[in-house]
């Protein structure tokens, strides 16, 4: 039965695998009682009410029933709680996508721009520069949102080496710690002045926010066909 429905929700066991054994023990008692009930009960009772009999209940069939309703509503309760937390991670990765890709050319087009004459506003860099601060805090925004409803920990696997050897390096973390890339990136709340004083530790920071990529797409399977929110934005207009 498992393997049946494996194959037509593949991320489903797969999900049910993760949590406690209290909630993979109801799940599996109820869909062993589940069949049993229909065929046991359902029949007599649907032909009494087709009668005009009245139906009378065994104590033991109400219990079970009600255990049955119990069993229902904490499989319905995991499933939206397990759907909800998937469209969170989907959007989250598609987001972060664009906000990586965006932020790569905000950070080279300020660095080129701190290298030359800063001439502000007449600079032919500056639209694109301050188009690129727009585009940040408007995806950063959206990003800490999701950040938030999801929990950090559910993004950070285990402990990454390059990202603690960048913590250690760095005087930035001396003052803020960040469980990962995603919140410190997401937390520039002036990004010209922190690529200015910070550019090294942001720079490193977006690289190694791809080894955080893949191991969401390793933890969690359906986010390999996730795709950057930035594509789907722009086939929209």
């Amino acid at each position: 039965m498992l393997e049946k429905i494996e194959k037509i929700f593949p991320e489903v066991i797969p999900a049910l695998r993760r949590q406690t054994v209290a909630v993979r023990v109801v799940v599996v008692v109820f869909l062993l009682i589940a069949p049993f009930m229909a065929v046991r009960f359902g029949g007599p009772v649907a032909a009494a009410v087709r009668n005009g009999q009245t139906v009378e209940v065994p104590v033991a069939a109400m219990a079970l029933g009600i255990t049955i309703v119990v069993m229902v509503t904490t499989l319905g309760a995991f499933l939206w709680s397990w759907l909800r937390r998937r469209a969170r991670l989907k959007r989250f990765l598609a987001e972060w996508l664009a906000f990586r890709q965006e932020f790569f050319l905000l950070h080279t087009r300020v660095g080129t721009w701190l290298l030359k004459n800063r001439s502000g506003f007449n600079d032919p860099d500056w639209p694109q520069i301050e188009s690129g601060l727009s585009q940040y805090w408007a995806r950063g925004e959206r990003l800490r949102r999701l950040v938030y409803q999801i929990g950090e920990p559910q993004l950070v696997g285990a402990d990454n080496q390059y990202w603690l050897q960048l913590k250690r390096e760095q005087k930035i973390f001396d003052e803020r710690d960040y469980l990962s890339p995603f919140s410190f990136l997401l937390d520039l709340r002036a990004p010209i002045a922190q690529i200015n004083h910070h550019g090294e530790a942001i720079w490193r920071a977006l690289q190694i926010s791809d080894d955080y990529v893949e191991y969401l797409r390793f933890k969690w399977p359906f986010l390999e066909r996730v795709k950057s929110s930035a594509e789907a934005e722009a086939n929209a207009a």
